[in-house]
């Protein structure tokens, strides 16, 4: 009977964890609270208010000036008084040509949308890591469970091992060496269980929370590989791109509307103080463009756009490779999962049952029972291997494909 209590045990101690449900704290929630505390999303949102208000600004037109001009006074001779000066009251308007206001507001709206896409971008690199660290919290915790059931196991060896020498059918240096397993196996689960508190706290820093929380192990038995209908969503990386290109060509047609020179056009009244009469005068300029014409700021900015033109198509080089990279690491990692369920952990329990039955009847030795459960706690250890990183190329494909942007666009 105690051998089939030890294997109950066993049992339990494999199935998902399910005790504590109304506790669980699911990734949607770890997401959220991260988002909510979180100080560079207010900081990049800040980027977006300064954004909007240049584009704001940059739908504005030049100042006009106001001048006051008074000549022909205090001189010599008849000038030496003020009757014959001359008072002139002015009006000046620069007036934009080249399109320069409208190639302005187009840059500045460039640039807006740019930074609203940088505020996606860096809420899915937030996610990222919050993904990442709630995997490594349930490889933890299921480490921890490995470790206890190594422990039970271990402990009910001693018994039987104690049981044995009891009746002279072991040695007693059998009774010690299963005393150090279970020395061994104590140690190995408070390690355990100092690495998962580790991995929560590593997880709730992320919101200056703790680690009084149950995750939801069913996120880390679930092996799904997202599918490819999600690349052909632009993510908010390659947004971000096309509005630093769109920016960049923004950039060229401001540039070239500064070569256009500028009028500047006067209106003004001009008080004549020998005989009090008044009369209009009219005047203008424009600056000649023989020393500067404004080309190596045009070329530069041409340069830029290139530039942003092939960062671009590199960038979506790149993403298509590694999207292919971590997509084939999930699926043989799925698959590695799936033998290791169906065949070689099966036959590694139905190995340890076998010899842990023979050895309650004596027709196996400690060191049989001990082999057998080692191979089987290898496996379950590196089940828990593949899955740790199994998540981790997961958190990057989801980034990649921008599978929670809903939640990282969400106000």
């Amino acid at each position: 009977m105690t051998f089939f209590r030890c294997a109950a045990l066993a049992a339990a101690l494999a199935l998902p964890f399910t005790a504590g449900a109304a506790d669980r704290l699911s990734l949607t929630d770890a997401f959220q609270r991260a988002i909510a505390a979180d100080p560079s999303l207010p900081a990049a949102g800040a980027r977006v208010d300064a954004a909007v208000a240049g584009e704001r600004q940059s739908g504005a037109s030049p100042n006009p000036s106001l001048g006051l001009e008074v000549e022909n006074f205090a001189g010599s001779g008849a000038l030496n008084g003020f009757d014959e000066a001359e008072t002139t009251l002015s009006y000046e308007q620069q007036i934009e040509l080249g399109g320069k206001r409208d190639a302005r507001m187009g840059l500045a709206r460039r640039e807006r949308e740019a930074a609203e896409a940088r505020v996606t971008v860096t809420r899915l690199n937030l996610l990222e890591e919050v993904q990442i660290a709630y995997g490594e919290a349930l490889a933890a915790d299921a480490e921890v469970r490995l470790a206890e059931e190594r422990l039970e196991v271990a402990r009910f060896l001693a018994r039987e091992v104690a049981r044995r020498i009891a009746s002279a059918r072991d040695p007693e240096f059998a009774g010690e060496r299963a005393k150090s397993q279970v020395a061994s196996a104590e140690l190995a689960l408070e390690q355990a269980r100092l690495n998962a508190s580790a991995a929560l706290q590593r997880l709730g820093s992320y919101w200056a929370g703790g680690g009084s929380y149950r995750l939801d192990m069913r996120f880390f038995e679930a092996t799904d590989v997202p599918a490819a209908a999600g690349e052909a969503a632009a993510s908010a990386d390659l947004t971000v791109l096309e509005a630093e290109r769109a920016a960049s060509a923004a950039r060229v047609s401001v540039e070239r509307s500064k070569s256009v020179a500028d009028p500047t056009l006067s209106l003004g009244v001009r008080h004549f103080g020998r005989n009090d009469d008044v009369a209009v005068v009219v005047g203008g300029s424009i600056p000649l463009t023989i020393f500067d014409d404004n080309r190596g700021n045009v070329d530069r900015a041409a340069a830029e756009q290139r530039a942003a033109d092939l960062d671009l198509a590199s960038y979506r080089v790149a993403r298509d490779r590694e999207i292919l990279r971590l997509r084939s690491e999930l699926a043989i990692a799925a698959a590695e999962l799936r033998q290791i369920d169906a065949k070689i952990i099966p036959a590694a329990e139905r190995a340890a049952k076998l010899v842990l039955d023979g050895f309650s009847r004596g027709a196996f030795t400690y060191l049989d029972v001990t082999e057998a459960q080692r191979a089987l706690n290898d496996e379950r250890a590196r089940r828990i291997a593949v899955l740790r990183a199994f998540h981790a190329s997961r958190a990057s494909l989801d980034r990649l494909l921008g599978t929670y942007s809903n939640i990282a666009s969400a106000e």
